[in-house]
């Protein structure tokens, strides 16, 4: 009987205790919202600017390789960086994957008939999968 009695004791002791913890923390769970920050806010703003999938126009692309040195140079010179001219080089060593420096004779080399300010235009991956309307976030990966 004696050790029931302290059993009981010793579990309202810990029931109390854990109970007690608990004081002097919100209860009410009024939680404020976090504030965004300039760059969030950024981002969602332009979310909701490109939300539209005809956001870009149709883009096709153009596959050669470079013959000569003379077409070599003339690339180079057409999409060389210069002021105004900032999208088409970007554009193009993005495509490429390399900066114009390394473009050789006898290499291939992708063109667009297009070039837009935003590189999002460029991308493999469609602008809109409606497979994942319902989705938070999706990640796509390309092994290619």
């Amino acid at each position: 009987m004696d050790r029931m009695i302290i059993v009981i004791l010793l579990g309202f002791l810990v029931v109390s205790f854990l109970n007690g913890c608990g004081e002097g923390q919100d209860t009410n769970n009024n939680k404020k919202e976090p504030e965004l920050t300039q760059e969030q806010l950024d981002s969602i703003a332009l979310e909701k600017e490109f939300a539209n999938c005809d956001t870009f126009p149709v883009i096709n692309y153009k596959t050669f390789k470079i013959r000569d040195l003379a077409q070599l140079r003339e690339i180079q010179n057409e999409y060389r960086y210069s002021e105004g001219n900032e999208w088409k080089n970007k554009a193009l060593i993005t495509l490429n994957r390399k900066e114009l420096g390394f473009f050789r004779v006898g290499r291939n080399v992708v063109i667009p008939d297009t070039i837009i300010d935003d590189m999002r235009a460029y991308s493999v991956f469609p602008q809109c999968y409606e497979g994942a309307d319902n989705l938070p976030k999706l990640i796509l990966v390309s092994n290619a």
